[in-house]
């Protein structure tokens, strides 16, 4: 998986409410809203609102970025780097629309709110790893997953049960019915019964839960298949 830097994401982050306005943004610190575009003309009420909006979400997230930068542990999560790979995603969507100038009409404002809210989604994601994994020793195991529920999977997330948000998509491309494909989590001694989100092409998803990584060898790791039963209840059978 390609591993994006920590660093470039807050720097794209940082200068998004000065882009929006046609200036460049400090390196040093956040950057605070102006009132003019790069047509020169003023920007209105509800778009100001929206990037101080933005600005308090980035806060929120730069917060959550600081604790994650203490753990060496979180850092090299699988989970960690693409959740944040998301959130550059996610970035360079709201640079596009700002970087158009001019007064953001009604579609721009949808388009960026929607971003807004991801971003939270995102963030709270990460904060809930942050929490789960505190003052915890994570053991990083191999994970063969195998697909025979009838269908492409495109996304596979997975969290410790009992959490309310799920990890990042675990897929670096889509796991064709049939196929087995290989790839990494993260456990720890609180966090061994987890649940799999597992999503097709049309976003359509499958969830199994209670997943026991009670008995699985960290040296040789665990060999997952997503299937039915004779009742056609989708289970994830481990070994």
């Amino acid at each position: 998986m390609k591993k994006r830097m920590f660093a470039l994401a807050l720097a794209a982050m940082l200068a998004l409410s000065l882009a929006a306005c046609g200036g460049d943004a400090p390196a040093s610190e956040p950057a605070s809203a102006s009132s003019s575009v790069t047509d020169g003309g003023e920007i209105s009420a509800e778009q100001t609102a929206m990037i101080d909006d933005y600005n308090l979400m980035v806060d929120d997230y730069n917060a959550v970025l600081g604790q994650l930068e203490q753990s060496d542990d979180l850092m090299a999560m699988e989970e960690v780097t693409s959740m944040v790979n998301q959130v550059t995603d996610s970035i360079n969507g709201v640079t596009d629309i700002l970087n158009q100038g001019g007064q953001l009409g009604d579609e721009k404002l949808v388009q960026l709110q929607q971003v807004i809210d991801d971003n939270r989604e995102f963030t709270a994601n990460l904060q809930a790893m942050v929490d789960n994994y505190a003052g915890q020793t994570v053991v990083s195991i191999t994970m063969q997953l195998g697909n025979d529920t009838g269908a492409d999977l495109y996304g596979v997330a997975m969290s410790p049960s009992g959490d309310e948000s799920w990890g990042g998509n675990l897929l670096v491309e889509p796991l064709a019915n049939g196929e087995v494909g290989s790839t990494t989590m993260n456990i720890t001694a609180e966090t061994l019964t987890w649940d799999l989100l597992a999503a097709d092409a049309e976003g359509n998803t499958i969830e199994f839960r209670g997943i026991d990584f009670t008995d699985v060898d960290v040296n040789t790791g665990a060999e997952i298949l997503l299937t039915t039963n004779e009742s056609g209840e989708y289970i994830a059978a481990i070994a």
